[in-house]
């Protein structure tokens, strides 16, 4: 086979999958009423909008609050528009095993893409209102960023990494409990390397992957900083004292 069919193989395989994920999450958003938890995540966007309202907002998720907040401005205040974030950023994750295509292979990726794109907890998460969404989506960038920057030390991969873990870091609590999992691991993995004489591993830029985690994570919890006290709700984030933990 070409290099040239392959790729278009691969092209097809691709819009296959994103197809899939496309169906899953997208149709219907606004059919299903808002939940009490979805409510109030989308109460907080809707009630930063109103005039003189300058208060600290009841809110989860800082990251999920300053995308909507967008879309709101563009789609209007409903429940398809509270939804539609989380959706995106579900669809985006389903997608992320096409950024492994070297050690998956071309099948490999796809199988999982569409195994990602059908399933039905992921589904549901990414059609629910709230920071779950955008943190499943944050811990497979990150994943998929360091693994391509072990593989070839592509600066771009380190600076994907930084972002994502700015992102997730401001979305909710399942993305600290998967981080923290995920950390296990490459430490165990960095542990291995060490040990494995004669194969070495590029060190990442830690400064600047520090300056744009920072800068990741400040911008998407603040509205683009137009919300600076959006930083002061990034503790329920954290898992200690959250429902999940209780």
């Amino acid at each position: 086979m070409s290099d040239k069919q392959r790729l278009i193989n691969d092209k097809w395989l691709f819009i296959a999958s994103l197809f899939a994920a496309l169906i899953m999450r997208l149709p219907a958003l606004g059919q299903m009423p808002l939940s009490l938890t979805e409510s109030a995540e989308a109460w907080a966007v809707w009630r930063f909008w109103q005039a003189g309202d300058g208060g600290l907002l009841p809110m989860s998720s800082p990251a999920y609050f300053t995308f909507t907040a967008v879309v709101t401005q563009l789609c209007g205040h409903n429940d398809a528009a509270a939804r539609l974030i989380p959706a995106l950023f579900g669809t985006a994750a389903a997608m992320m095993p096409w950024l492994l295509r070297k050690r998956l292979g071309t099948i490999g990726a796809f199988a999982a893409a569409v195994l990602l794109a059908v399933s039905p907890l992921h589904a549901i998460t990414s059609r629910t209102a709230g920071g779950d969404g955008i943190a499943l989506f944050a811990l497979m960038l990150l994943l998929t960023a360091v693994l391509n920057f072990h593989d070839n030390a592509d600066p771009k991969w380190q600076t994907t990494a930084a972002l994502s873990l700015g992102l997730g870091l401001a979305s909710s609590p399942l993305f600290y409990s998967g981080f923290f999992a995920l950390l296990l691991a490459l430490l165990v993995q960095r542990w291995a390397d060490e040990n494995d004489e004669g194969d070495e591993r590029p060190s990442p830029d830690w400064q600047q992957a520090g300056l744009i985690t920072a800068a990741a994570f400040l911008l998407s919890s603040s509205l683009f900083l137009v919300y600076p006290a959006g930083w002061g709700r990034v503790c329920d984030c954290w898992p200690i004292g959250s429902p999940i933990f209780i």
